[in-house]
């Protein structure tokens, strides 16, 4: 046996497009300044991945007691409010990854924006399961800003807080105004900025 033509090297082809999941809260606990923190957030985050590749999808994700993936315009602009439920909203992130950019060299990025509000305990474990069974193994990246006016600590923002802890790929913080917004960006990223 030749071995010239029966020993290969296995080469990695650096991914040039990247996918950019964005998951809002237009529950009715989340006020015009929570909304304004996370629309800037969502643009500086586009803004960093388009330095960094050539193709760069959208997928907008608005949720409040259902979810649904909207268009751009109605992601920032729509009406449509009502109570929290954070787990929905992961479930169809999951389903469209899946659906659409699994196995096709994409780099997935997720980045959520709530006010932490949930619907209680079960929720937020619902949550967490959907992320640590479906999501974050085949994401590059989960960034979480939790827009709140309040000082106390939601279920959701402990619950992601544990799965900081436990994964390099995941990063939460807290913004209280908009002029925090570029120095909460830069600490979401700086926690493993090789996996960036």
């Amino acid at each position: 046996v030749d071995l010239r033509y029966n020993n290969f090297e296995l080469v990695l082809e650096p991914s040039t497009k990247a996918v950019m999941v964005c998951i809002m809260d237009v529950s009715a606990s989340m006020g015009i300044n929570e909304k304004t923190i996370a629309k800037k957030f969502f643009t500086l985050l586009y803004m960093f991945l388009y330095q960094k590749y050539e193709t760069i999808e959208l997928v907008f994700i608005r949720h409040h007691s259902q979810a649904k993936e909207v268009g751009e315009d109605e992601f920032f602009n729509g009406k449509e409010t009502g109570g929290t439920v954070v787990a929905e909203a992961l479930h169809l992130a999951s389903t469209i990854i899946k659906e659409r950019y699994l196995g096709s060299n994409w780099n997935i990025y997720i980045t959520q924006c709530s006010d932490g509000d949930a619907w209680g305990q079960p929720d937020c474990d619902k949550t967490y399961s959907i992320i640590q069974k479906e999501l974050i193994k085949n994401i590059r990246y989960f960034a979480y800003i939790e827009t709140s006016r309040y000082a106390h600590i939601s279920q959701l923002y402990n619950a992601y807080k544990e799965l900081e802890k436990e994964y390099a790929n995941f990063s939460v913080q807290r913004v209280f105004q908009e002029s925090q917004i570029w120095e909460v960006f830069k600490k979401l990223f700086e926690k493993n900025k090789k996996s960036v």
